[in-house]
C-alpha cells in the first residue's frame, strides 16, 4: 500500500518548486499620512479623508477612489512634485488601504542655450510666424523679387499629426497695413518617414507701397496636422550693376562716310567709346539705328569687323560676388558696312567674354546672328554666370570667327544685372529652454523642440515655435520633478553571494485628469542602493495602461489589491545594508508611472532546508522525521496540509532527488552507505538513530525495517536517481533483504576488519 502511494506522489510532485522565501522586509504603505497641504514639511497626522477641505486630496478619474498628494510615509523620504501621492483602494469599504502613486513630474527649465544646430521651423495647425519689421528695399515699384526656400512634410512625435496631401504652408508678402501683396501655397505632400527638404520659390512685383514683411502659416488651418517644415528663406531681386547703349560714341565728322549696304542707315568708323579700349582695323564701327544726318549718331549699335575687339577699361563694381548669379542682356543683329562682300554669314558671330582681373575668362557666350538679309534686325540674347569671388570683372566683345573678312554682327543695349540678396533667414537664432528639447521626431529620429523663439519674428499658436534639427545631435538631458521615495534605514539584505527576491504589486494610476493616466510607455523603477548611494540592482516594473472609462480601472478584480504581481531577483555583494528607492521612470511626462504596494524583500532559500544551512543535509531529514504527526506545516513537503511519512518520501525522492538508504546524501545508495550505518553499531539495539545512522523508515531506530525501506526504493548500486525507478513487489523485496543481510553481515564486518 505504501509503495503504491509513493508512485502516485512521485508523478504529482515532479514539478515541485525547490526554493521558498524567508521575508526580510515588508512595506504596505499603511503609514501614509497627509501634510497640511504644504510640500516640504511633514504634517500633524491628519486623518486621510477627502471630506477634509484640504487641497491635497481628490477623486480619482473613472474609479471614484480617494487620491492624495503632499503625503508622507513613515520611514521614507518623499521628493518631487506634490509627493508623496497615494490612492485609497479601500475608499468604499471604510478602512484605508493605501497604494503609493508615482507621478513622473513635469520638465524643469534648467537653463542653458538652445541645442539646435540647423533648425527648420515646423508649422503646426495654428502656428503663424510673422516678421516684426519691414525688409529694407523689398518693394520698389515695378521691381521683380524672388522668394526662395526649402520645405518638407513634417511631424513632431505623434503619428496622427503628420503632414498629409491636404496640408501645406501659406507664405504671404504683407504690406505695411497687413494687406497681402503676394502669396504662395506650398504643398509638400504626405509625410514619408524622414525630413526631405526640397527647393521652391515664387516671385512678386513691387508696387512701391513700402517695405514688406513675411508671414508663414498653415494652408489648412485647424487640420490637426503639421502644414510642413520650412527653412533657408531668401529674398532676392535683380540689381543692375552695369549698362551701356554706346550713346557716348564719337568720331570725326569725316568718318560718318555713308549709308549701310541695303538698309540705308548711317554708318561710321574709327570712332571712340567712353570707358572702352579698342583694337582692330577701323574700330569702332557703328550703325545708327535712327536715320539721322551725320556727323552724329542718335542710337548707335557697335558693329564688330573681322578683327575688331572692344574691352571695358575698368572692372564693374559688384559684378563677381562668390555664388552670385549675374545676367548680361543685349540685342544683336547681322551686320555690314557698305561693301556687300563683308556681310555677316551663318558662319560668323559675336564672342562675348567675362574677364577676371588677370584676363582669364570667367564665362563666355557666342551669339550667331545668322545671314544678313538686307536690314538691321536686333534680337535679344543673354548670358549668365556665377561669381567666383575672384574680383570684379570686365567685358570683352569680338568676332567669333576672326579673319573671316566679314562682320561678326552688331550689338547694343548691354545690361548686366546680378542677384541682390534683400533678406535671408535660416532660423539659426532659434532658442528654447532645454526642457523643451523633449525628444526626437517620429520615424526620422531627428531632435525636435517646441515653444521656442526666433529673433525678429512674432509667433502665435499652440507650442509655437516648433523646430526639427536637420543635424542629428543628442538633445540635452532634461531635469524633472518626478516623484521619488527613498527608504531612510538600510535593510540587512545584502550578504555576499546570497540571492534575494523583491516582490510587489503594481497597477496603472491617475489623479483626477485623464491626461495624467499611465500609458504603455510608463513604468516604475525600483532601485536598491548601497550605503554609498550607488545602485546595487535596478528593476523596471511595467503596469498595464490605465483603462479609461472603466470604474474598476484601479482594481480590475475588486480584491482590494493592485492587479499585477511582479518579482525580481538580485544577488548581494556584501557592501552593507541596502535602501529601496522608487520613482516614476519617464521623468517629465506629466503622467503617473503607476501605483505600487506590498513591497517585500525575501531571502531565497531551498525548500526542505529546515536548518537553513544552504543545502539539503541529513539534519533536515531528522527535523522532518521529528515533526511527523505535528501541525507544523513548515515540514509539509508535499503541500497536502499535514505532516506525515509521505512528506519524508517527497523530501527524499523529489527535493533531495536521491534514494532511501543514501545515508550521506551524496545522491547514491551503495555499499558505502551500508558500511557507514553499520559502523555506528546501532543496528537492532533499539537506540535512537538518525538518518545518517540508518533510520530510513522514520521510527528513529536502525533495524531491518530500515533496510526493507531502502531496498524497496530500488536504488541500491544503480547510481543517481534520474526519475521514478521500477519498484519490485514487496515479497521480492523481503527475499532480497534477507539475502542481502546474509551477504552484508560478512562484507560489512570484513570491511570493518572484524574477520
Amino acid at each position: 500500500m505504501r509503495i503504491a502511494t509513493f508512485v502516485t506522489l512521485a508523478v504529482t510532485f515532479l514539478g515541485l518548486a525547490k526554493t521558498t522565501q524567508a521575508q526580510i522586509f515588508t512595506e504596505d504603505f499603511s503609514s501614509f499620512f497627509l501634510s497640511e497641504g504644504t510640500a516640504g514639511q511633514p504634517g500633524n497626522g491628519i486623518e486621510t479623508d477627502c471630506d477634509h477641505p484640504l487641497p491635497n486630496c481628490g477623486v480619482q478619474a473613472d474609479s471614484g477612489l480617494d487620491v492624495f498628494g503632499w503625503g508622507w510615509v513613515e520611514g521614507w523620504v518623499a521628493e518631487g512634485r506634490h509627493a508623496a501621492h497615494a490612492v485609497d483602494l479601500g475608499t468604499f469599504d471604510g478602512d484605508p488601504n493605501f497604494a503609493l502613486q508615482l507621478f513622473s513630474g513635469i520638465p524643469i527649465d534648467v537653463g542653458g542655450p538652445s541645442m539646435a544646430v540647423n533648425p527648420a521651423v515646423m508649422i503646426w495647425q495654428d502656428n503663424v510666424i510673422t516678421l516684426q519689421s519691414g525688409i529694407p528695399g523689398s518693394n520698389h515699384s515695378g521691381q521683380t523679387y524672388t522668394f526662395d526656400f526649402v520645405a518638407s512634410p513634417a511631424v513632431y512625435q505623434a503619428p496622427a499629426q503628420v503632414t498629409t496631401v491636404d496640408d501645406g504652408l501659406l507664405i504671404e508678402v504683407l504690406r505695411d497695413d497687413d494687406t497681402v501683396l503676394a502669396s504662395h501655397e506650398h504643398l509638400p505632400g504626405d509625410w514619408a518617414g524622414d525630413l526631405e527638404l526640397v527647393a521652391d520659390s515664387f516671385q512678386y512685383v513691387g508696387d512701391g507701397s513700402g517695405d514688406i514683411r513675411l508671414r508663414v502659416g498653415p494652408s489648412n488651418f485647424g487640420s490637426g496636422h503639421f502644414g510642413g517644415a520650412i527653412d533657408d528663406l531668401k529674398l532676392t531681386t535683380d540689381a543692375e550693376v552695369f549698362s551701356d547703349g554706346f550713346d557716348g560714341f564719337t568720331a570725326p565728322p569725316a568718318n560718318f562716310n555713308g549709308l549701310q549696304f541695303e538698309s540705308g542707315l548711317p554708318v561710321a568708323h574709327s570712332g571712340n567709346l567712353p570707358n572702352w579700349d579698342k583694337e582692330g582695323g577701323g574700330t569702332v564701327h557703328i550703325v545708327d539705328r535712327e536715320s539721322v544726318p551725320p556727323p552724329s549718331a542718335q542710337d548707335p549699335a557697335v558693329m564688330i569687323w573681322q578683327d575688331n575687339v572692344i574691352t571695358l577699361e575698368s572692372a564693374i563694381p559688384g559684378s563677381n560676388n562668390s555664388g552670385q548669379t549675374c545676367t548680361l542682356d543685349f540685342v544683336a543683329s547681322p551686320a555690314v558696312y557698305q561693301a556687300p562682300g563683308q556681310v555677316t554669314t551663318a558662319d560668323d558671330g559675336l564672342l562675348i567674354e567675362v574677364l577676371r582681373g588677370d584676363d582669364s575668362v570667367l564665362a563666355s557666350h557666342t551669339h550667331m546672328p545668322g545671314d544678313w538679309d538686307g536690314d538691321l534686325e536686333l534680337v535679344p540674347d543673354s548670358l549668365q554666370y556665377v561669381g567666383d569671388g575672384s574680383g570684379d570683372v570686365r567685358l570683352r566683345v569680338g568676332p567669333s570667327n576672326p579673319g573671316s573678312g566679314h562682320f561678326g554682327g552688331a550689338i547694343d543695349d548691354l545690361k548686366l544685372t546680378c542677384d541682390g540678396e534683400v533678406f535671408s533667414d535660416g532660423f539659426d537664432g532659434f532658442s528654447a529652454p532645454p526642457a523643451n528639447f523633449n525628444g526626437v521626431q517620429f520615424q526620422s529620429g531627428l531632435p525636435v523642440a517646441h515653444s521656442g523663439d526666433l529673433p525678429k519674428w512674432t509667433k502665435t499658436g499652440g507650442g509655437a515655435v516648433h523646430i526639427v534639427d536637420r543635424v542629428e545631435v543628442e538633445p540635452p538631458e532634461v531635469a524633472s520633478d518626478t516623484n521619488t521615495l527613498t527608504l531612510v534605514e538600510g535593510i540587512d539584505a545584502n550578504d555576499d553571494g546570497t540571492t534575494y527576491q523583491l516582490s510587489a504589486r503594481i497597477g496603472p494610476s491617475v489623479w483626477s485628469g485623464a491626461g495624467q493616466a499611465t500609458t504603455e510607455d510608463d513604468f516604475i523603477t525600483i532601485e536598491l542602493l548601497r550605503p554609498d548611494d550607488t545602485v546595487l540592482a535596478s528593476f523596471d516594473a511595467r503596469p498595464e495602461p490605465w483603462d479609461a472609462g472603466n470604474p474598476d480601472a484601479q482594481d480590475l478584480d475588486a480584491d482590494g489589491m493592485l492587479d499585477t504581481p511582479v518579482q525580481f531577483e538580485y544577488t548581494g555583494d556584501g557592501s552593507g545594508p541596502v535602501r529601496i528607492q522608487i520613482f516614476g521612470a519617464v521623468g517629465g511626462s506629466r503622467r503617473f508611472g503607476g501605483a505600487i504596494d506590498d513591497l517585500v524583500i525575501s531571502r531565497a532559500s531551498i525548500v526542505g532546508d529546515y536548518n537553513e544551512s544552504g543545502a539539503l543535509d541529513p539534519r533536515d531529514m531528522d527535523l522532518l522525521t521529528a515533526a511527523v504527526g505535528s501541525d507544523d506545516l513548515t515540514f509539509d513537503a508535499n503541500g497536502d496540509g499535514s505532516v506525515t511519512p509521505d512528506d519524508r518520501t517527497t523530501w527524499v525522492q523529489q527535493l533531495a532527488n536521491t534514494w532511501f538508504g543514501d545515508s550521506n546524501l551524496d545522491g547514491e545508495f551503495n555499499s558505502g552507505d551500508l558500511v557507514a550505518v553499520f559502523a555506528t553499531g546501532k543496528y537492532e539495539l533499539d537506540e535512537f538513530a538518525t538518518w545518517a545512522q540508518g533510520d530510513w523508515n522514520g521510527d528513529q531506530r536502525f533495524g531491518s525495517g530500515d533496510l526493507v525501506t531502502a531496498f524497496a526504493d530500488g536504488g541500491y548500486e544503480v547510481g543517481p536517481r534520474n526519475g521514478v525507478a521500477a519498484v519490485p513487489e514487496p515479497s521480492a523485496v523481503l527475499l532480497l533483504v534477507i539475502g542481502m543481510l546474509c551477504v552484508l553481515r560478512h562484507r560489512v564486518f570484513a570491511d570493518l576488519g572484524c574477520g
